[in-house]
């Protein structure tokens, strides 16, 4: 719903009528203020809409001119005005619609930040500096690659299990490529789309001066799939015309970088994101799909060995033994001799006749913990027939 007015908002900017000035200024105001109480970076297109106002004005007089620019700013102002006046009088802070500015501006400018989504440890890096700026450069690379960084959920680990979304349109690399060649072909009418150029690099400042995720980089997929449209309108009209060689380039190019962006996507799951699933599916008693997630999280982290040893344990549960013991014996090959597992290891071997190996796992097990409390039964089970 927060995109649809920032789209709602470049459409009174497409077709504001300059013989109503003020009711169109006043609308422009009004969606302009309800899309800054969902995200209040969207006011980055106040100084964009005071400046379209006044050019589409162009030939009224000034006080005209004038009483419209300062209608779409009050208007918007009235709109936020009762969010600012809660955090005045009941937050005790000043602050035009959010109060986590500070908190988000430390998320994204600390010295551990990553450019993404992560709460930092370090103190936030003076503006005046080179690591500040370096910084910066990372999170606008991270706003063009094609990765789509994680907030709350990993695309990537939902696009495993559904086909349109590992089609290879549906990607930010995609629509960037086009659209920014969308941006150049179009750009003789850069004064009558004066704001969705100015949306785009304002929007994406916006992002790239606290932190770039996915979920935030989505409000500006609408105006990039309106250039990429472009691009693609541009070059079919060339080779209709019989222009091949312009028609070819126009979308060999973007279609290369767009390949490029692609192939440099790592598509990285975060190990949490396993996990997180895991919790849902053990709550759900659905213990193969906890096996599933568990087996995909260690085909990406062999070494996630409490995903490992909780996998062994399902595997058990789901009556897979000898896929259990095996996973076993990998974790007792990675981790040395831990008593939980030699002990687990023994009893499976046990109960899948390896009699001799599982007393030898059981007698480290016992060297390892002595004081255990089924020390005496399994002193038993060793001593038992066939014991050396």
């Amino acid at each position: 719903m927060k995109r649809l007015f920032n789209l709602a908002l470049l459409l009174t900017f497409a077709y504001f009528n300059p013989g109503r000035p003020l009711a169109w200024a006043a609308a422009s105001g009004v969606i302009l203020g309800i899309a800054a109480l969902g995200r209040a970076n969207i006011l980055v297109m106040l100084p964009v809409g005071i400046i379209w106002i006044w050019r589409l004005l162009e030939g009224k007089s000034t006080p005209i001119r004038l009483r419209a620019a300062a209608m779409f700013v009050l208007v918007t102002f009235i709109v936020i005005s009762p969010a600012s006046l809660h955090n005045i009088l009941i937050g005790k802070q000043w602050a035009l619609v959010s109060t986590n500015m500070k908190e988000n501006w430390r998320i994204g400018n600390s010295y551990d930040s990553t450019g993404g989504f992560s709460y930092p440890q370090k103190e936030a890096i003076p503006v005046i500096s080179g690591a500040f700026w370096r910084l910066q450069a990372k999170k606008l690379g991270k706003l063009v690659s094609d990765y789509e960084e994680p907030n709350n959920i990993n695309f990537y680990h939902l696009k495993r299990d559904n086909f349109l979304l590992r089609l290879f349109p549906f990607s930010w690399g995609y629509f960037l490529a086009f659209g920014l060649t969308g941006i150049v072909l179009t750009w003789h009418r850069r004064r009558q789309l004066f704001p969705l150029y100015w949306y785009l690099v304002l929007y994406g400042a916006s992002l790239v001066a606290f932190f770039v995720t996915s979920r935030f980089r989505v409000p500006i997929w609408p105006v990039l799939i309106l250039f990429s449209a472009s691009a693609f309108c541009w070059a079919f009209e060339r080779l209709r015309k019989r222009e091949y060689l312009r028609g070819a380039v126009a979308l060999l190019i973007p279609s290369s970088l767009a390949f490029a962006l692609v192939a440099s996507n790592d598509q990285l799951i975060q190990t949490q994101y396993f996990e997180n699933m895991v919790l849902i599916y053990e709550k759900l008693d659905d213990n193969k799909s906890v096996i599933n997630e568990l087996s995909d999280q260690l085909l990406l982290y062999p070494a996630a060995y409490d995903a490992q040893w909780k996998l062994a344990y399902y595997l058990q549960k789901e009556s897979r033994k000898e896929e259990a013991l095996k996973n076993l014996d990998n974790l007792l090959r990675a981790v040395g001799d831990q008593p939980q597992v030699l002990r687990s290891a023994g009893f499976l071997d046990l109960e899948l006749g390896n009699r001799e190996r599982a007393k030898i796992r059981l007698r480290r097990y016992l060297e390892l913990s002595p004081q255990a409390p089924d020390s005496v039964e399994i002193e038993r089970i060793i001593s038992g027939p066939g014991s050396r």
